[in-house]
């Protein structure tokens, strides 16, 4: 129970809880189970199916109508269909009476939505909000995006959900998204604290971490085209499996919104490599590798696996290990012809000075 009820007296029929409230208390808030568990059943529609107890069938048939109304919208701008949706409905403990919905992550693949009974009482849009933004997360990530790359996919479902929501006429959404920009408006721009957010890996004041995300993904539609930009994006990136690194995330954003968009992240104090620099690095590299000499062998080659190893970090996302092998590969190409005549020297040296040790 919360607060702490101040005596508890049993009566022939019930018992008598007493509690003595403070000015600013709103609510008494009692944690229990039921003898018999509740009568759960299924209710399936199209592609989505909801588990709930019987009593809320109505409500499932809410979550299916809110569900399809947006539906038609989330795939244009992810440019993917989702062929199931599974939810639950549940009742919450004291601990995570807060928590609006959650999927479980395996880290391979996104399990069933899982939506919070406590908040169907709130104002009409706010629960829509919740049940949207969960849903948004199966989206992005069936379009390409590592729910390792969690800031992203909390930004993109919270900017989302509110469009489509207040876009819808459920009011009742703004009042989550007025408390995430009052929670932005006092981060003065430095976001970056997100970028290493996993799942699972949770903060005390986690309603900060959404606010971040939420203001990254929202001041960069504001400034290249709203959710056109992000149907831009998405349109780009089809086809790819697993984007997981911010690095990565930042080059393609950057293609859609026809500028360099590295210098913004760092001003938000993102951890970021340049992927233009990687790329202009890699081909600096190549360049010297193909002026040199025949007999600039075998750190030419050196060079060249290098390079190569750099263009493998690029895909599998890693531009800071792509950046350090281009630079290694680009300056040993640029000295290759001396570094194999030190070498050849060395080598000749050494033998020279073992026939001296025979004959002596």
């Amino acid at each position: 129970m919360y607060p702490q009820p101040a005596g508890i007296e049993e009566q022939p029929n019930a018992y008598e809880v007493t509690f003595y409230l403070q000015d600013n208390m709103a609510r008494i808030a009692i944690e229990y189970t039921t003898i018999n568990p509740p009568d759960i059943v299924k209710i399936k529609r199209g592609i989505y199916t909801v588990e709930t107890p019987k009593r809320y069938l109505n409500l499932a048939e809410r979550l299916i109508n809110a569900y399809e109304t947006v539906y038609n919208n989330l795939t244009r701008i992810f440019s993917t269909n989702l062929t199931s949706v599974y939810v639950k409905f549940y009742a919450p403990s004291l601990e995570d009476l807060w928590i609006g919905g959650f999927i479980p992550f395996n880290g391979t693949h996104l399990s069933e939505i899982n939506l919070n009974l406590f908040f169907i009482r709130t104002s009409p849009g706010y629960w829509e909000q919740i049940a949207i933004h969960e849903l948004i997360h199966h989206f992005v990530w069936a379009a390409g995006i590592s729910p390792n790359l969690l800031w992203f996919h909390e930004g993109l479902a919270e900017y989302i959900s509110f469009e489509l929501t207040l876009g819808a006429g459920w009011t009742g959404a703004e009042d989550r998204r007025e408390r995430l920009e009052i929670i932005a408006e006092a981060l003065k721009q430095e976001y970056g604290f997100i970028q290493d957010w996993r799942p699972g890996k949770l903060s005390g004041n986690i309603i900060m971490y959404y606010a971040a995300a939420y203001s990254v993904v929202k001041e960069l539609a504001q400034s290249y085209g709203g959710l056109e930009f992000y149907r831009k994006f998405f349109s780009q990136i089809k086809g790819f499996k697993n984007i997981t690194s911010t690095d990565t995330l930042v080059y393609y954003l950057s293609k859609c919104a026809e500028e360099d968009l590295t210098p913004k992240f760092i001003q938000w104090r993102f951890n970021v490599v340049n992927i233009y620099a990687v790329h202009e690095a890699i081909q600096e590299g190549k360049d010297a590798v193909a002026r040199q000499l025949p007999i600039a062998q075998p750190w030419a080659t050196v060079a060249r696996k290098l390079i190569e190893q750099a263009e493998d970090a690029i895909r599998r996302g890693d531009l800071k290990e792509a950046l350090m092998k281009a630079i290694i590969g680009g300056f040993i190409a640029k000295i290759s012809l001396t570094l194999t005549i030190l070498t050849v020297g060395a080598v000749v040296l050494l033998i020279m000075r073992r026939l001296i040790c025979e004959e002596i």
